[in-house]
């Protein structure tokens, strides 16, 4: 029984989505917990380890076939996937943080989870062209969603605060909702 709701972040590939939930793992530290991904890509720098553990295929292929994982995805030549224990334990004890594609969300969904879905919307970002994330999060992103909370995250001076400050607000709110987290 899933005793506190999961903040889903979802927006583009540049949206600053896993900054603003780095900024919430610190500012509720007693409260929140990221959901993670077991993932085949290697380590790409230290704080990594916050939102993966890092499998090999053949690993990440035995937990798909003993059932342990209710979402899985494949980006970049990568699988990505959520293993329901891992998710449970969170949800047990803390408001679940994670970051998420349209897609994936569908997957928590339908695994009975209740999400708290706030879409960012990057302001003033203009994505490259040529980057390959762009062309990705459109196929991914093809799954229709009703968020409960939009954040503006400009990419002017104090936007990046100003999205902090709301996504603290949405935070603030569920652990009034939730006094045992206080």
């Amino acid at each position: 029984m899933q005793a506190y709701p999961i903040i889903v972040l979802v927006g583009p590939s540049g949206a600053g989505k896993t900054s603003l939930l780095l900024q919430m793992l610190s500012r509720f530290p007693n409260q929140t917990a990221a959901i993670k991904s077991k993932v085949t890509r290697s380590r790409r720098n230290e704080q990594d380890a916050v939102f993966y553990d890092f499998l090999s295929e053949p690993e990440f292929e035995h937990f798909r076939a003993e059932g342990r994982l209710f979402q899985t995805a494949h980006y970049a030549g990568h699988n990505y996937g959520c293993e329901r224990k891992q998710t449970d334990a969170v949800v047990q004890q803390k408001i679940g943080l994670v970051v998420l594609v349209q897609q994936s969300v569908a997957d928590f969904i339908a695994a009975g989870y209740k999400l708290v879905l706030v879409e960012i919307v990057p302001e003033g970002y203009i994505p490259r062209t040529e980057n390959h994330r762009v062309a990705a999060d459109q196929a991914r992103n093809a799954v229709p969603l009703s968020y409960d909370y939009h954040i503006t995250n400009s990419f002017a001076p104090g936007g990046f605060e100003h999205a902090t400050d709301e996504l603290t607000k949405i935070i603030r709110g569920l652990l009034n909702l939730t006094p045992t987290l206080r």
